[in-house]
Order: structure tokens, then sequence, then C-alpha cells
């Protein structure tokens, strides 16, 4: 079974009662871990762009619009963490930037402590789902790359095969003109395929 780290998390939030409400929901709630609490926008681009959290809950309807300004420079940093919106008025001010930033998830206050954990049991579902898919196409790759090393192994051990390489190497160094592949094979009694093989395995290795 997949080993599940805690979500580490940081919260950006300038009301103090909201602020200590998402802490110690964070704190308390399995699977996570809360990393950090901030109440700017300057300070928190700096701590998040350090300590890269999983996900971070950002207010965003600030008055002087400087939640919206840390999001907008979170996006042009590319930085990798989910976001859930934590709004102050209505929703739809904020959906179309949402949509266009992938956000994971909006809360309206005022909320309560059910409410922030269903929202962060929800992203924690969906983690471990994002996660066991991700396992899952890494060891498919895995997979197809050791069948492909095995098939070249295989392919060249019978290239290598001395019967078949010196009974090619003889037609071609007896006295006659410079023959085709097709030809080799008409002499040799080999498959053209198998021919072809050798002739791009003489050539690679000199």
């Amino acid at each position: 079974m997949m080993s599940v780290a805690p979500l580490r998390t940081f919260v950006v939030e300038d009301d103090y009662g909201i602020a200590s409400l998402c802490g110690v929901t964070v704190t308390m709630l399995e699977g996570y871990e809360l990393i950090g609490l901030s109440d700017d926008s300057v300070s928190a681009l700096e701590r998040i762009s350090a300590e890269q959290p999983d996900i971070v809950l950002l207010e965003v309807s600030q008055p002087d619009g400087s939640g919206m300004q840390l999001l907008h420079h979170m996006d042009r940093m590319n930085l990798s963490c989910d976001v859930v919106l934590v709004l102050n008025g209505p929703i739809w001010n904020y959906m179309m930037k949402g949509l266009q930033l992938d956000i994971f998830g909006y809360l309206m206050k005022p909320f309560d402590t059910r409410r922030l954990q269903d929202t962060l049991q929800s992203y924690r579902q969906y983690r471990m789902r994002r996660d066991s898919l991700s396992v899952l196409k890494t060891k498919l790759t895995e997979n197809k790359l050791q069948s492909r090393s095995t098939s070249n192994t295989m392919m060249l051990k019978k290239e290598m095969e001395p019967a078949i390489l010196g009974r090619i190497q003889e037609i071609l160094g007896g006295d006659q003109a410079m023959l085709t592949s097709r030809q080799i094979a008409e002499q040799s009694g080999i498959s053209l395929t198998t021919v072809r093989s050798y002739l791009k395995y003489m050539v690679r290795k000199g």
C-alpha cells in the first residue's frame, strides 16, 4: 500500500478569527500538516515560493485587491500548489478567473469547521486519486521500457548467433560484386528480414 505523506497546507487570511479557524482545523485534520499562516500577500508569496505547499487557502476578496494579486503572482511563477479561494463576496466575481487558473474550490464566508473539513477531505481524496494515477502511469512506463530493453537484448543475442553471422560474412568476403541484402538472403538461405538485421548490426559494430 502506498504511503501518503501529509498534505502541506499554507493559509493566507487577514481576518484573525478565520485564520485561527483554518489553522486549528488543518492541524487537527488527519492527513494534513499546517506549514504556515500569513496575513499579507508579500510575505505569503515569499513563503509559498520557499515552502512549496500542496495546497493554499487564499483569501482573495480583500478591499485592496492584494489577494487576487497574489494569485496572479503565483500563476506567473508556475507554483505547483493547488488553491482554495476564500471569498467574502459573490462567487461569480471570481468564477472565470478560477476556471482560468484551475482553482480546486471555493469557501464562502462565513463558513464553519464542518464546511472547511468537507472541502479539505474532498481535496485529500482528489490528491489520492491523482497520485495513484501518477504511480500507475510511472509503472506502465517502466514496464514498457523494460519490455523494450528485453526485446532489444533478445534481438541482439539473435543477431550475434555465430553460424548466421559467419555465413553472411562469408558471402560478403567472397570474390563477388557488391551484393544487395536480397541477393545475400537468396545465397545464404536466410530470411531477408534477418539478413537486414544482421547487416545493421555489422554496420553498428564496424
